[in-house]
């Protein structure tokens, strides 16, 4: 641990030679309850080893939390935040290392980490501190670099914001640094094998240099924790018991079912009992089994992680949410 304040220092200033950029182009946008702080950090975020360069600069309450520095890095990078995550942090007293995101119990001896929302970022980042690494999807390994360029009064206006940037983000799951290389050069290839299977699987199109601050949209930190720690349903009521294999009955809004059908690669079978169902008012009523609603929302969860669009996104992770939900009401023994 001690030598990454090294490393990350190094990293930090070859990209700031790069990337610096004025800040003219600040766009304020949709933190679903505007903070007021008093002054504010200039964060410079840089996804390590992508070529082109991916980087962000963003504006932060002086407030936050890891936990609400991570949720903005999301928004601005373009992640879908379906990954765990960690910060690295060189304590400047001992030049350790510390981890701060979710704590597990299971590794707490070999891993241990502080929570991220009881953490706030002023503890360890000011001007002049050391890098922070920030670690996105452990299979993945995305490595981004930050630091802290400066500390501003607040205009009175809304935070966070993302400044500047350049780079779209990766698409999930495309396997790091390595395989997003991968995956560029066969999609600038028109004679790749694989640009075709590419490209539907990204979406039907993929330009590495996309990027328009103006077009960040943040959410609010609080509304995602309880999203992602709310208990489920199996810890606060009783499960109602069913037969192995008893199908039970969901309702489905008209989207719902829209989004399944045509937005997912669920199975043919699972589709034409969508398709089938019943019509009650303004919803329809299909009949599945748990272990079908538990493929459905693989094929729907599937989709979610892939999705660029963020609205349709946010309109398939909840519609995922509601399907647990629905699952964990009911127990079949198995």
């Amino acid at each position: 641990m001690p030598a990454l304040a090294g490393d990350v220092r190094a990293t930090s200033r070859t990209i700031l030679q790069v990337s610096r950029r004025p800040s003219s182009r600040a766009s304020s946008r949709n933190h679903l309850k505007p903070t007021s702080p008093t002054h504010v950090f200039q964060i410079l975020v840089v996804l390590a080893d992508t070529n082109p360069l991916v980087w962000r600069r963003l504006l932060v309450p002086e407030t936050y939390s890891f936990w609400d520095l991570h949720v903005a890095i999301q928004d601005a990078m373009g992640w879908t935040d379906c990954h765990l995550h960690e910060f690295v942090v060189v304590d400047a007293k001992t030049l350790r290392g510390k981890r701060i995101g979710i704590p597990d119990e299971e590794f707490a001896d070999e891993r241990p980490t502080l929570a991220g929302w009881k953490v706030p970022i002023a503890r360890h980042l000011t001007h002049g501190s050391q890098p922070v690494r920030y670690l996105y999807d452990f299979g993945d390994d995305w490595n981004h670099t930050l630091e802290v360029e400066d500390i501003l009064p607040a205009d009175g206006g809304s935070y966070p914001r993302c400044v500047a940037g350049a780079g779209a983000c990766p698409p999930e799951d495309v396997g790091g640094t390595h395989g997003y290389a991968e995956f560029l050069h066969a999609i600038r290839d028109l004679r790749h094998p694989e640009r075709a299977a590419m490209l539907t699987w990204a979406g039907g199109r993929f330009d590495p240099l996309a990027f328009d601050p103006s077009q960040v949209h943040f959410d609010d930190p609080r509304v995602r924790w309880a999203y992602a720690f709310a208990p489920p349903v199996a810890e606060t009521a009783q499960r109602t018991r069913i037969p192995e294999g008893h199908p039970i009955a969901i309702a489905f809004t008209e989207r719902e079912r829209t989004l399944i059908g045509e937005h997912t690669f669920a199975d043919p079978d699972l589709t034409t009992a969508l398709a089938n169902a019943e019509q009650r008012g303004t919803s329809v009523i299909a009949r599945f089994t748990l272990d079908d609603l538990d493929e459905l929302r693989g094929h729907v969860a599937a989709t979610a992680s892939h999705c660029k669009d963020r609205k349709l996104r946010r309109e398939l992770n909840a519609l995922f949410a509601r399907l647990t939900t629905e699952m964990d009401r009911y127990d079949d023994g198995q």
